[in-house]
């Protein structure tokens, strides 16, 4: 079933209790029986320190790392410390050359080991690669101090004015050491790409610092601008346009507007949900739709529980307000154009995952109804009671904390359309419906 012989199963089987018995000896167990093997923890145990040590150990991984570091190491060389034959290292060569073609690179092992293709490209794969596997629990790049790239990534957080998260900052360590180990190998990113947004004064600050560290890496590099906009793309430090847009990204006028706004409001979500104010009970219920043509998104802030009723700033309304005032005008100059619709889908990519990690602190549940690109396209026949956004007065019964509209989908979608939880005060509701009777207007012309 995974490919692999009964005699090679073994083999690594008894490997893998090897590293038990030496490392994990009285936190992990293995044990047989007639149906197989199972491996049981001591409850405590992260059993993710254990996995990200197999996977240290595999072919595949120090293959990877190995061309990482790009040193003229020679396929004998690897061969011999790593105890395998000839054969089957072109075996897992294949394998991974395979799994590179998406990225269009490739791993060649002449003169020496090492990925063949453009240099951003190859700083993509490497850079999924290790957080996937490591998410942050790990330190794997033995070319670059993780003390030092701390000390990097803590002054562009402070020349930042809004900050970041903290898996934001991991991350950025990640991408940061990435381009460390690459431009001390000598690799070095030769096309030129241009910013798909304005130097602003943080841009300029960070670009002099981190300017300045490439140069203790290598002064071999030919173009520093050049790797700096691969950081940027790499880590999605500030722009919301992926590496994989690099060649696009600097199209239009309001495509530089939008990344801007858009970027402006993913960065804060962090800093605006940690505020709070204790006084006021407010359940709010915070909606916003985007349409173009029949397609709708729909986010959902709601919490049912009186005990984690919270407060959320006006600030956010006001972010969220430009956000999407900017987005309408995109689609509205680019309707007929790709463009428009790369960006929306990418501003909600990002969007969604960074309000759920600020949410969670507070224990407030989002909700996503549907996407931006299906059901509305082929259901047709659905009409909306409001063509903006609808908002519902609250319901007398106090015990009543939801309130689900007769609107739905059919039934192979099993999804309520529209789940409500409302402001408490009359001030709450009022400042709600002025946020609704803003995105309304900022939408008209479009719909």
């Amino acid at each position: 079933m995974i490919g692999t012989s009964k005699k090679t199963t073994h083999i690594q089987l008894n490997q893998i209790k090897q590293l038990v018995q030496t490392k994990y000896q009285g936190n992990l167990e293995i044990k047989s029986d007639r149906q197989g093997f199972s491996l049981e923890r001591n409850i405590g145990f992260n059993i993710q320190e254990f996995t990200i040590q197999i996977l240290k150990e595999e072919i595949l991984f120090v293959l990877i790392n190995t061309a990482l570091k790009n040193e003229t190491q020679d396929v004998q060389l690897f061969l011999e410390k790593n105890y395998i034959s000839l054969s089957l290292y072109y075996s897992y060569q294949k394998r991974l050359n395979q799994f590179l073609k998406k990225y269009s690179i490739q791993l060649i092992a002449n003169p020496y080991i090492h990925f063949e293709g453009e240099e951003h490209k190859i700083r993509l794969f490497l850079y999924q690669f290790y957080w996937e596997f490591f998410q942050g629990n790990e330190w794997p790049f033995e070319k670059v101090s993780k003390l030092d790239t701390h000390k990097l990534t803590d002054k562009i957080q402070n020349d930042m004015q809004d900050g970041m998260g903290v898996t934001q900052k991991i991350q950025l360590s990640y991408a940061v050491a990435i381009c460390a180990s690459r431009i001390k190998s000598g690799c070095y990113i030769e096309k030129e790409h241009s910013l798909p947004f304005k130097r602003t004064d943080v841009f300029l600050n960070i670009f002099n610092f981190y300017g300045n560290v490439i140069k203790t890496w290598s002064h071999k590099v030919p173009n520093i601008e050049n790797e700096i906009v691969c950081l940027w793309y790499l880590s999605g430090m500030f722009a919301t346009v992926s590496l994989k847009d690099w060649e696009t990204a600097d199209e239009s006028d309001a495509n530089q507007q939008a990344v801007q706004l858009i970027n402006n409001l993913v960065q804060n979500l962090d800093f605006i949900f940690k505020e709070k104010n204790k006084e006021q009970e407010l359940v709010c219920q915070l909606l916003f739709s985007i349409y173009q043509e029949q397609n709708y998104f729909e986010l959902i802030f709601e919490t049912n529980s009186k005990e984690l009723q919270k407060q959320v700033p006006s600030s956010i309304f006001k972010r969220i307000n430009n956000c999407v005032e900017h987005l309408a005008c995109l689609m509205k100059k680019d309707k007929d154009n790709a463009q428009s619709d790369r960006l929306l889908k990418r501003f909600f990519d990002l969007l969604l995952p960074m309000i759920q990690e600020s949410l969670n602190k507070v224990k407030v549940k989002l909700y996503t109804v549907g996407t931006p690109y299906d059901y509305f396209l082929q259901k047709k026949e659905l009409e909306m009671r409001d063509k903006s956004l609808m908002v519902v007065e609250n319901s007398a019964n106090e015990e009543l904390d939801l309130i689900i509209s007769d609107f739905y989908l059919e039934e192979e979608y099993q999804v309520p359309v529209f789940i409500r939880s409302f402001p408490s005060t009359d001030n709450d509701w009022e400042l709600l419906s002025n946020l609704v009777s803003k995105i309304k207007l900022n939408l008209k012309g479009v719909i």
